[in-house]
């Protein structure tokens, strides 16, 4: 009788964010404690430095778990760290300036590079942070060097929205949208009135994609009857 092993390889990603804080410990050691206390991530290392005012954070966990771990991280970071005072000898762009994903083991670059950009997708959205995507994970030839992204520096990102373009889904553009319009609600007790109530109700938002309804009745030029006038009074 012969016994068969399988070896399962676990898909293991290693997680370097460097904060924008080497100097206040209480900041960091909260930071920290995020992915200390996650189940089933690992903390490696935590390496403040005083003149970069900056410490580089290194956890390791499966890859179910990594991003949710980071985007945790990431979240506090931004709670607590003040960029608008931050100073320190090192480039950065942000209370989190990178926040890298590395293979180690049963996971291959390419599936790495997708949990990027979903962590990325997922701190763009739920907490309206500008972020780059650089290296494996860059969506365009010039982001894979770091150096163009973080050109200007944090104080400089400003100038790099003058555009006033916003890239996004357009889903949540328009729920965006929907729940903050200031437009009129219009009302009516007319059949068609329901309809025209339900159209430009701020629900839809039709105005803020270019469509303005009009308190109009419908365009019938004449009404069909089958029986006479007198049977209808």
């Amino acid at each position: 009788f012969k016994k068969y092993y399988k070896i399962i390889m676990k898909k293991l990603v290693e997680c370097v964010p460097n904060i924008s804080e080497g100097n206040n410990q209480s900041i960091i050691k909260k930071i920290v404690e995020v992915v200390e206390k996650y189940p089933g991530i690992k903390l490696l290392n935590v390496d403040p430095g005083k003149a970069t005012n900056r410490t580089v954070i290194t956890f390791v966990g499966e890859a179910e778990i990594i991003v949710d771990a980071a985007f945790k991280l990431i979240s506090k970071a931004k709670e607590l760290i003040d960029m608008s005072i931050h100073q320190g000898e090192h480039p950065r762009m942000g209370a989190v300036d990178v926040c890298p994903l590395i293979p180690i083991s049963g996971i291959s670059m390419d599936e790495t590079v997708e949990l990027a950009r979903r962590l990325s997708e997922r701190v763009g959205n739920e907490l309206s942070i500008p972020v780059y995507c650089y290296e494996y994970a860059a969506t365009e030839e010039k982001r894979k060097n770091l150096a163009n992204c973080r050109a200007g520096e944090y104080e400089g990102l400003e100038n790099k929205f003058n555009d006033n373009i916003v890239v996004g889904s357009l889903d949540k553009f328009l729920s965006w949208s929907r729940s903050t319009s200031p437009w009129f609600f219009q009302f009516g007790l007319a059949c068609c009135a329901i309809e025209m109530m339900a159209t430009a109700a701020a629900r839809h938002d039709l105005e803020r994609i270019g469509m303005m309804p009009r308190s109009s009745p419908r365009p019938v030029s004449y009404t069909h009857l089958t029986l006479p006038t007198s049977d209808l009074v």
